[in-house]
């Protein structure tokens, strides 16, 4: 993951939704899960190999399914 200031823009300037709930960088590649968090696609696959489960809200996820990229997303953090 890489920081805000190497994304190039200030933390300040980035809205709560282009981080990463994981890691709490700007997402590079933001995907969505079944419950509809988003998080960097890297973090999300990591966290799933010690829990098949949503960081945020518990819920089980199925790993064998390829999660959406999350296109709102991608717009905000190349417009930042």
């Amino acid at each position: 993951m890489i920081e805000a200031a190497q994304a190039g823009c200030s933390p300040e300037a980035l809205d709560e939704d282009a981080m990463c709930p994981i890691c709490y960088e700007v997402m590079l590649e933001p995907v969505v899960t079944q419950c509809g968090h988003a998080f960097d696609k890297r973090c999300l696959h990591t966290v799933l190999k010690i829990r098949p489960s949503c960081p945020v809200c518990r819920t089980e996820l199925q790993t064998n399914v390829r999660f959406s990229t999350c296109v709102a997303l991608c717009n905000l953090i190349q417009r930042t």
